[in-house]
This record gives C-alpha cells, structure tokens and sequence, in this order.
C-alpha cells in the first residue's frame, strides 16, 4: 500500500492557517480557492518549480495513542518550495520540512477528491509508526499525487 523513502528536506512558502482534523474539511478547502483565486504561486519568490505541496506542521504534541491525532491542532502551509525563504511577501508563512524516513503513498486515482480517503485510510493504520514531523501532500506539475507521511 506504500513505499519507503529517504526524502530530502524542502522550503515551502505559501499561504498558511491553524486547524485540527475535526474541522479541517471546512477550513483547508477555502485556503486552496484563495491560493488559486490570488494567483498565490505567481507571487513566490525563489520558487524552484510549480509543484504545489499541503504541508501539515507544527502538531501541538506528539500523541500518546494513535486516536488522539483527531483532536491535536496543527499548521496546514500551502505553498511551493523555493530556494531561498529570506524574502517570504506578507501574508505568506514560510516552513521547513526536515529530511525523513517516509511513507509514500500514491493516490490513485491522482484526483484532489481522492486526497481525504486516502488520508482516513493512512489514519486508520494504528502500526504505522509515525514520527509527527512535518507531513505533506505532493501535487506534481504532471498531474501524480503523493502523500509523504514521516515515519520512524
């Protein structure tokens, strides 16, 4: 269901807002249609290409029991990654995404209506052995989509 990989560490830039997984399928959909909308990634300084990443960072603690993932806030970054964050304009937020062992599972079909599914599936595999860094989906320019979740 998933493959295994040393990922590199990326910079993303983009827009960005706190949310939990109670209420995210309201609050994450309006962040895309204002990145969209204010043409976000045409704004990016230093962008290194226009793969679009939905990083999910800065959990308020790691948690002792698997089921209580559902109730942790956490920052959701929607952005792009750039060579150099030095220059983030107002309103964008910047975050690092350190290099990890991760779980790569593909969405298939690479659809954005496949994306949440996907992600209660990966939640209900309680031997996962998540690490809670930063985790992400990756929307590549040729239409792939992957879901990068860290890992021990």
């Amino acid at each position: 269901m998933y493959s295994l990989v040393q990922a590199p560490a990326l910079t993303i830039v983009g827009l960005s807002i706190r949310t939990q997984n109670a209420t995210a399928f309201n609050d994450i959909p309006p962040v895309w249609s204002a990145f969209f909308e204010k043409a976000v990634l045409d704004q990016i300084p230093n962008r290194l290409s226009d793969d679009l990443y939905a990083v999910y960072t800065d959990f308020d603690r790691i948690p002792e029991r698997p089921e209580e993932v559902y109730t942790l806030g956490y920052s959701f970054v929607l952005g792009c990654t750039v060579s150099d964050a030095s220059r983030v304009p107002a309103g964008f937020a910047s975050t690092q995404i350190p290099a990890a062992n991760r779980a790569v599972f593909k969405v298939e079909p690479a659809r954005p209506d496949q994306v949440g599914p996907a992600w209660q599936q990966i939640w209900q595999m309680h031997d996962l052995p998540r690490k809670f860094l930063p985790d992400y989906e990756h929307y590549s320019a040729d239409g792939a989509i992957r879901i990068m979740v860290s890992v021990k």
